[in-house]
């Protein structure tokens, strides 16, 4: 399926993402006296091949899509085995890769490497117990980055929180119009921005629910986007773009809730366009449809799951003898041949069986 396709491209950039951010010269973002390559990198269209925050918000978009489509296909009727197959789906190759990092960081957490980021220097320090089991329950400080054993926990939480929410979701997305649901969304994340601490997971709600506008009316857009003439199809490619890394063009280091929001508003749109565009357009087609990318699409959960305890293990250990540069470079084959493992032998497992619990469960009264 070319949006699985999509979602390993995007995974790729969060992975680019992290791994640039061990260079202090990079983070903390926006430094003055920052080398003018530097500032070109981060803040320009550049800024696409390492947009991770932005990801993010295209796999939330994505999710909404992929989602509603069994529903919506009448293939998935009841909410108990939607939400065993995704939990399945979810937690068990999250929780095995948690398990892998705390036992990297006992081994080699405490090797200390000279010359790295803030960043770098700041994971896996507050790593405990505690910690482990807050991460099996995707409970507690998840969103701060020293508690978490892999970066990229606290959005795994609001994908578990909007998949158990997703009936009310989808009763949305029949009862009311799109116009009232977009409406709905974009209010829920603002409160998300305006409120951090009791109200954040509402500020995600708007990616899922218009993933799953997508869904629903996707025949129809998909006919509006061809009867645009080609030439068209360019302009549209770049706004998509330009929407999807505006938080980068004109950069400054601290932004208001109001300008989050806007920010959450137009990286939203621009994954909806790139959806319609994967959906529509042959000569994405053709790209996403590349065997090698294909290839990347299908492993992409293990490519977000263990990119960063890659980087993490390998440059502990080597960090002080080789430069960090290389090592780096070296980490991307090391990461797409584990994610390949973790898939064959921990996310498929996992996918059936959720497949045979669902089987062996009498029919369920709650209907999706």
């Amino acid at each position: 399926m070319v949006l699985d396709s999509l979602r390993g491209l995007a995974a790729l950039t969060v992975m680019v993402h992290h791994y640039l951010l061990t260079f202090p010269s990079i983070y903390p973002y926006g430094q003055e006296d920052a080398p003018v390559l530097v500032k070109l990198f981060q803040f320009s269209p550049l800024h696409l091949v390492w947009a991770g925050y932005e990801a993010v918000l295209l796999f939330f978009v994505l999710s909404g899509f992929v989602l509603s489509l069994p529903v919506i296909n009448g293939k998935i009727t009841d909410y108990g085995s939607f939400v065993i197959k995704r939990w399945t789906r979810i937690w068990i190759p999250y929780i095995v890769v948690v398990s892998v990092a705390g036992l990297a960081n006992l081994l080699v957490g405490h090797l200390e490497v000279a010359g790295m980021s803030t960043w770098f220097r700041g994971a896996w320090q507050g790593m405990n117990w505690e910690g482990y089991l807050n991460h099996i329950l995707l409970i507690g400080d998840l969103d701060r980055f020293s508690a978490q054993f892999i970066p990229v926990v606290w959005s795994l939480r609001y994908e578990m929180l909007a998949s158990l929410a997703f009936p009310l979701l989808l009763f949305l997305s029949r009862s009311l119009s799109w116009p009232v649901i977009v409406l709905v969304g974009l209010i829920l994340n603002l409160l998300g921005n305006l409120y951090q601490g009791s109200l954040k997971p509402f500020q995600f709600l708007l990616m899922f629910l218009v993933g799953i506008l997508l869904a629903r009316h996707q025949v129809k857009l998909i006919q509006i986007f061809r009867s645009f003439p080609r030439s068209s199809h360019v302009p549209v490619l770049a706004l998509s773009v330009g929407l999807y890394i505006c938080a980068w063009l004109g950069w400054h280091p601290s932004r208001s809730p109001v300008e989050n929001t806007l920010l959450d508003w137009g990286i939203t749109l621009a994954a909806a366009l790139a959806i319609i565009i994967a959906l529509s357009s042959k000569t994405a087609y053709n790209l996403l449809t590349w065997r090698p990318i294909e290839w990347v699409g299908r492993i992409s959960y293990s490519i977000y799951l263990t990119h960063t305890l890659v980087m993490l293990v390998v440059v502990h250990v080597f960090g002080n003898i080789v430069p960090v540069w290389l090592l780096l470079i070296a980490c991307v084959p090391l990461t797409l041949l584990l994610s390949h493992y973790t898939y064959l032998w921990v996310e498929r497992p996992a996918m059936r069986l959720g497949k045979s619990w669902t089987l062996r469960q009498p029919s369920q009264t709650d209907s999706l």
